[in-house]
């Protein structure tokens, strides 16, 4: 799939999974070869142009308090930074910052089993 293809296949995913299902851990600086793509313009594609209302977090070496404002304003829930804290840690952020934005576990629905357990699996790790 080509990265520009991806709000668009996150936002039908999201239409068919529901919106709270999905989560979207970005990089902030995808390189290929050629072409460089930033994850905050992944991020407003997502919000601006698809609606998407699920998570995205931002992952990112600069994850300091003005970079992760940055991150915030085009449309990200968090950063996560790559150098610091656990996976523990950096799980404990993403399940406080679900819940105080869909108050609650998600839930599975749809037909696509591989999809489906994949969302059941994070819920567990998230719930």
């Amino acid at each position: 799939m080509q990265v520009d293809g991806l709000p668009k296949f996150v936002a039908k995913l999201a239409e068919s999974q529901g919106h709270k299902n999905i989560v979207c851990l970005i990089d902030q600086n995808l390189d290929y070869g050629a072409a460089s793509i930033k994850g905050t313009d992944l991020c407003r594609a997502l919000r601006e142009v698809h609606r998407f209302g699920g998570l995205i977090f931002i992952q990112s070496a600069d994850d300091d308090v003005a970079h992760e404002n940055l991150y915030i304003a085009a449309g990200a829930d968090a950063c996560l930074g790559k150098g610091s804290g656990s996976m523990a840690a950096k799980l404990r952020k993403m399940s406080l910052i679900y819940h105080a934005k869909f108050s609650g576990p998600p839930t599975c629905r749809g037909d696509l089993p591989s999809v489906r357990a994949g969302i059941c699996s994070a819920s567990v790790a998230i719930g």
